[in-house]
């Protein structure tokens, strides 16, 4: 069986595309309950703003965490890969 062209080349890991679809389900699942929310009703609407409180400050952290992971990976392919590649070729 012969390797399609996609799988000629380089694998790598797809870790965006999960991260955009759990963005995107939590996005339609907060404009869902807001559409359906009685805001007449006081206890009804803290209810779900503590639910959006927990929620988006969770994911917050997260989405830190990522920004400084991404801003190593920036940092060391911008800076120390182009080093190394270098000394390599000497």
């Amino acid at each position: 069986m012969a390797p399609s062209e996609g799988q000629n080349q380089l694998s790598s890991v797809d870790f965006l595309t999960p991260i955009h679809k759990a963005l995107r389900l939590m996005i339609y699942d907060v404009g869902g309950r807001l559409q359906t929310t009685d805001f007449s009703d006081s206890a009804e609407s803290q209810l779900l703003l503590n639910e959006l409180i927990y929620e988006f400050s969770s994911a917050l952290s997260r989405l830190a965490y990522f920004a400084s992971c991404t801003a190593t990976l920036q940092q060391r392919t911008s800076i120390c890969f182009p080093q190394l590649k270098s000394l390599i070729r000497s």
